[in-house]
């Protein structure tokens, strides 16, 4: 989650279809984590090493990561996230930077959102 600017006119270094593919999937996937306010699971899913930019702020490593996530979970319960637009670039070494936006749709009340845990994410 990054608020910087990124250039994205066109990737200097080509990302390969599994590349880009495991990333969206990857951003998609830890925001149903979110959805659903799994923080313990949320965690692990991602390195020791994580560094998250949010407008909130930044936090560098799992501990970090923690702290945010403990403070900002106020405001997530009873918030789905669909993500718009993933631009896949190539970062320094193996890293991979995901350029995206969210929209945010608030669904439930917070008071209510603890039975949304456990519903279905679509209506069968």
């Amino acid at each position: 989650m990054s608020t910087s600017t990124t250039p994205l006119a066109r990737p200097k270094t080509r990302i390969d279809a599994d590349t880009r593919f495991e990333a969206i999937d990857f951003v998609n996937r830890v925001n149903f984590l979110f959805d659903r306010w799994q923080p313990e699971e949320l965690l692990a899913a991602f390195s020791d090493d994580v560094i998250v930019d949010h407008p909130l702020g930044r936090s560098a490593g799992k501990e970090e990561l923690a702290s945010f996530l403990k403070a900002y979970e106020p405001i997530t319960h009873g918030v789905r996230r669909h993500n718009c637009n993933h631009v896949i670039d190539a970062g320094q070494g193996d890293d991979i930077l995901v350029t995206y936006y969210i929209l945010l749709i608030r669904i439930a009340p917070s008071s209510e959102a603890g039975k949304l845990k456990t519903a279905p994410m679509c209506p069968s």
